[in-house]
């Protein structure tokens, strides 16, 4: 998204100090996003609950929503936190064969789902 901003100033008649401003604000954006927004690791909680610790340090408690989807290739988890609800989206190579395994045997009979 970021970088489709930033591309469509390319063919614009903004002036370039303007343009040049413009994707400073996009590229400080995007680094708050890749910073905030990944979880930097996810604590299965023996109660059901999940644990999430973000790039930013923060660490957030709060249980899986039964909307949330385990695929063979994709893992989709709706999280409610007392901050609101929040999607992570894990890929099977985001994690080693093992990991990812352990993940979904987790969500299929530890994970205490929640309606939301």
């Amino acid at each position: 998204m970021h970088l489709m901003a930033g591309m469509a100033l390319l063919p614009t008649e903004i002036p370039l100090p303007a343009k040049l401003a413009i994707w400073a604000t996009l590229a400080s954006s995007l680094m708050i996003c890749l910073i905030r927004a990944h979880p930097r690791e996810l604590s299965l909680e023996p109660d059901g609950r999940l644990g999430i610790l973000d790039g930013d340090g923060t660490f957030v408690r709060g249980s899986v929503a039964r909307a949330s989807r385990v695929l063979g290739w994709l893992t989709v988890l709706l999280v409610l936190t007392d901050q609101g609800r929040r999607a992570v989206v894990i890929l099977p190579d985001s994690l080693d064969r093992d990991q990812y395994r352990k993940l979904r045997v987790w969500l299929k009979w530890r994970a205490s789902l929640t309606t939301g």
